[in-house]
């Protein structure tokens, strides 16, 4: 699911190639354009727009007196949302609300673009069971006293940490990029993530998977993904 912009339709497509590569099957997709048609794009997701539509073609044909609920479909295995914080804390509980009682509980994951620095505790209560990718410097104040030097800066915005971290992670790894070419199943522990180098000589970076969990985030074992 991802935002109707230029932004999301890049990273939709580029979800969806990989995500073929790597199962061969085509990932279904749906967009939103605004906040305003969030609801109705999670319903259409899960059918319970058509679940509606029985509901109220049968109280047509036996009276509003029926007892009914609506019910969502139930072969999804996973929803992966491509939107910023603030989409993402309106889609979460959309879809809380239009999962059946009686379905499982569908596993729901967010990219980087899900997460916002210094985040209320009710604002990570909103993204309750998500999961999510982030760099770990953001996520588990690794490298604490880089931490207290950004905080003289006096800026806490994410975007701005962001490139904070990867500056920084850039001026290590000139001093790194040798040990890494002769040694290629080495990696490097920065603010960004885990880097390597690949065959052609491009840096990978791989990130952990962090979780909210009752108002607090936590990390995913890698046996719980």
């Amino acid at each position: 699911m991802y935002a109707d912009n230029s932004l999301g339709r890049r990273l939709a497509l580029h979800f969806n190639q990989l995500w073929l590569q790597a199962t061969e099957r085509e990932a279904e997709s749906i967009a939103f354009k605004n906040k305003s048609k969030l609801g109705e794009a999670v319903e259409e997701l899960l059918d319970v727009n058509l679940s509606k539509k029985r509901i109220a073609e049968m109280k047509r044909l036996f009276g509003t007196a029926l007892e009914t609920a609506s019910r969502s479909r139930t072969d999804i295995d996973a929803v992966y949302i491509i939107a910023n914080s603030q989409q993402t804390r309106l889609i979460k509980p959309f879809f809380d609300v239009n999962v059946s009682v009686f379905g499982e509980k569908l596993p729901i994951f967010g990219s980087s673009r899900s997460y916002l620095v210094d985040e209320s505790k009710s604002q990570k209560r909103d993204l309750n069971d998500l999961t999510f990718t982030e760099m770990p410097w953001l996520i588990r104040n690794k490298a604490r006293s880089l931490h207290n030097l950004y905080a003289k800066v006096g800026e806490q915005q994410t975007q701005l940490k962001k490139l904070f971290a990867f500056g920084f992670d850039a001026q290590r790894l000139i001093f790194a990029l040798k040990q890494l070419e002769t040694l290629t199943d080495q990696s490097f522990d920065g603010l960004t993530g885990q880097l390597a180098i690949t065959k052609n000589n491009r840096i990978k970076r791989d990130l952990e998977w962090s979780r909210y969990q009752q108002g607090r985030i936590i990390a995913v074992a890698k046996t719980d993904q």
